[in-house]
């Protein structure tokens, strides 16, 4: 899902880089916000382990379950995200699209990290041992599966696409 407004209260300081005064949002903990600075995913079917993952959830666990990872990409169309940050006031808005190979020991490695470590694991919990040993197994054995051609012998290599906005305010 994609936030319905974008504008620069609406975002986390963190986002902004900062040029002078004091930030609009808080008051205090910034200068003024004068160019924004972000990083989104670009579209799902171009990270092959997030949609592999998405894909497996909703098979394994319940339609819907991917969710979580699936709103990841919610800003995947760069003309879309160069509208919403230009419509919150923006100017010389300027969306690039950049690749980067992520390196994991297995697919197994990313499985565990992300059912684990992030709010996919909440996923799991009403389940029993036994059963969510099972779908842990089989979620493992589709990315094995997937993720097959990212596979070398000395780890998985995957491509990661993002889009990154600069805008002035």
């Amino acid at each position: 899902m994609r936030p319905s407004t974008l504008s620069p209260a609406s975002l986390d300081c963190s986002f902004f880089l900062i040029d002078r005064g004091r930030c609009g949002r808080c008051g205090e903990c910034c200068p003024t916000l004068a160019r924004l600075a972000l990083s989104v995913y670009g579209p799902i079917e171009h990270n092959p382990t997030t949609h592999a993952l998405s894909e497996s959830l909703d098979r394994r666990v319940r339609p819907g379950a991917s969710l979580a990872k699936r709103t990841e990409h919610a800003l995947a169309d760069r003309d879309e995200l160069r509208a919403l940050v230009a419509e919150a006031g923006f100017e010389a808005v300027r969306v690039t699209t950049e690749h980067i190979t992520v390196a994991l020991k297995s697919a197994a490695e990313y499985v565990r990290i992300q059912l684990t470590a992030t709010p996919l694991a909440r996923l799991f919990t009403d389940f029993p041992a036994a059963e969510r040993q099972r779908m842990l197994s089989e979620i493992t054995g589709d990315l094995d599966a997937a993720l097959a051609p990212y596979l070398r012998a000395d780890g998985l290599f995957y491509p990661q696409e993002s889009h990154i906005v600069l805008a002035t305010a």
